[in-house]
């Protein structure tokens, strides 16, 4: 048996894997990331970590043989490596608002727990617990290989039972993180984007095969072609940090986390302090005064915040003709003319029987699970008119009941009524319906409780 150098084909693989890795990471170091300060340390963190792959494999050419150590500190390095990528992966899927690294953290350790939370803790937890097992049981055996590049080496071989706890590893890799490029590709709006999100998943699947196809079943099968297929991962892996790293695609992605950081939100300016982000607030309005400027403000500010905008309301409103032109609006028309949901001509509007409490809870209920991990902002307007064609007792169990499909953190809902158009034991049984509740008169908007 010829005892391998570190300077046969296979150490020359490494070393020029080690080079590109450390060409990406430079270059990423130089590279400014003012939309999200974090992207720039998890792409850094997951090349380091890739690179301790080729770095480890190159210790054991050097040894001569496989050591233990090296296995395990092989082993963490992918593994840490599909960690950050994984990190990254929830930054472009969620798009966190938050604009400070404690506030995502306090907000996937709340609100974003399910799924996002559990699938990061949880896999950094597993990933401890491989390495602490790789380390205590070994489970690895010795064999000889004749690599592709013809040297003759002894390598580790993983048993079939360690394999199969590797195997849950490679399915979140795939089923969250590679998924969650496609996901986020999917709700951006601009072309080039979409196609570099879905070549980025399409990529790192490739890498995620590869590197537990050739340290496992290949091996099984007597062929060793661990460090080409780790140096055609590093290729790969470099190639998609970079172009991932691109200021103008980082742009399009974290735009609306960005917006999210705008020192004055159009409505939260006009409440002076406070938000009502995340809850169903009851706004009472004169309908003298100009309130409609308010909800604008209101659907401005929450479409800016990365919420999908859904309002309920009256063809000819005041605030159908003020949330017109506001791109992210999705109307719902209330009308007396239809029994069931009706297209227009409009793609942005759909005719609803505004007295068929059914199809309205039906709707709202769709409206809030079409996406579960995408924050939906809804204004339902004029809940004045709907007591007066169908009842007090009707529009309170209607609102009762959209309250409570409206009662998650990721929604945010503004319900209007008229200040005028009820008696004060009618307007107190309707307003003891919300914890939030404001007024606009001639005054401008306050905080009533």
């Amino acid at each position: 048996m010829v005892a391998p150098s570190m300077f046969d084909m296979s150490g020359v693989l490494d070393m020029l894997g080690l080079c590109l890795i450390g060409v990406s990471v430079y270059r990423l170091a130089r590279r400014d990331f003012p939309q999200f300060v974090d992207a720039k340390a998890v792409l850094m963190s997951s090349n380091l970590s890739f690179a301790g792959v080729l770095f480890f494999d190159l210790l054991q050419q050097a040894y001569g043989g496989p050591r233990l150590a090296l296995t395990v500190g092989g082993t963490l390095s992918v593994l840490f490596a599909a960690l950050f990528l994984t990190s990254l992966a929830y930054v472009v899927r969620a798009r966190p608002a938050e604009p400070t690294f404690a506030g995502r953290v306090k907000a996937i350790v709340g609100s974003r727990f399910l799924p996002h939370g559990l699938v990061i803790f949880g896999f950094s937890a597993y990933i401890l617990f491989l390495g602490l097992y790789l380390a205590l049981y070994s489970p690895v055996s010795v064999a000889p290989f004749v690599t592709l590049t013809g040297a003759v080496v002894l390598s580790y071989i993983f048993t079939p039972g360690y394999v199969l706890l590797l195997l849950p590893v490679l399915l979140l890799f795939l089923g969250y993180t590679c998924a969650s490029t496609f996901v986020a590709g999917r709700r951006s709006d601009d072309p080039p984007t979409r196609r570099a999100l879905a070549a980025l998943g399409i990529a790192w699947a490739v890498i995620g095969v590869l590197v537990f196809v050739t340290d496992g079943p290949l091996l099984w099968l007597g062929i060793d072609a661990k460090t080409p297929g780790w140096v055609a991962a590093s290729v790969l892996f470099v190639m998609t940090t970079n172009s991932f790293g691109r200021t103008t695609i980082l742009d399009v992605l974290f735009r609306q986390s960005a917006r999210a950081t705008k020192a004055a939100d159009p409505f939260s300016a006009r409440l002076q302090g406070g938000t009502v982000e995340g809850k169903a607030t009851l706004l009472e309005v004169d309908p003298s005064a100009n309130y409609e400027v308010a909800v604008k403000d209101f659907a401005t500010e929450m479409a800016s915040h990365g919420s999908s905008l859904f309002v309920f309301t009256s063809a000819g409103s005041p605030v159908h003709g003020a949330l017109s032109d506001i791109p992210e609006a999705r109307f719902f028309l209330l009308t007396t003319r239809v029994s069931s949901p009706k297209l227009t001509g409009n793609q942005r509007e759909v005719l609803l029987p505004s007295n068929d409490e059914a199809v309205l809870l039906d709707t709202i209920e769709k409206v809030v699970n079409r996406d579960r991990e995408a924050r939906i902002a809804i204004v339902l307007d004029n809940i004045s008119d709907m007591v007066v064609l169908s009842g007090v007792e009707w529009a309170y169990r209607l609102l009762k009941e959209t309250n409570e499909l409206l009662d998650i953190p990721r929604t945010t809902a503004l319900f209007i009524i008229m200040s005028r158009a009820h008696n004060k034991e009618m307007l107190s049984l309707l307003t003891s319906l919300y914890g939030g509740h404001l007024m606009f008169d001639a005054s401008g908007l306050a905080r009533i409780r």
